[in-house]
């Protein structure tokens, strides 16, 4: 499967219409850079308009704050790419414990998919 990041929101925007227009290649998204509550609403928005055609628009995480209040942001689930530091240390949860820690909290999430692992190398 082909699938886009976008890093900004008008990115997911035109994404999303590309998506809702012509489905594939753009109904596989990564909102690329680490979820922050104040993006949440409006991801949530322009995920939900993907759903009629099979869409979805993914996030990141690298910490359990973010685990958290996705965790408590909806009734459905988010599909979640867990973002590591594998040296190049611009962004992400080390690869030690804590990385670990955040993982396990993901896979056992109810309200969050485990979709992968993104990094910068």
């Amino acid at each position: 499967m082909i699938g886009f990041v976008g890093s900004t929101i008008p990115e997911l925007r035109m994404l999303t219409e590309l998506a809702l227009e012509y489905g594939q290649p753009f109904n596989d998204v990564l909102y690329g850079i680490p979820i922050c509550r104040s993006k949440l609403p409006v991801i949530e928005t322009l995920r939900n308009k993907m759903v009629d055609v099979d869409a979805n628009i993914h996030v990141l995480v690298d910490s359990l704050d973010h685990i958290d209040f996705l965790e408590s942001s909806s009734e459905t689930k988010w599909s979640v790419f867990i973002k590591f530091d594998t040296g190049y240390h611009r962004a992400g949860v080390t690869c030690d414990d804590q990385g670990v820690l955040i993982a396990a909290r993901v896979i056992k999430s109810t309200n969050l998919s485990f979709k992968g692992l993104y990094s910068h190398w």
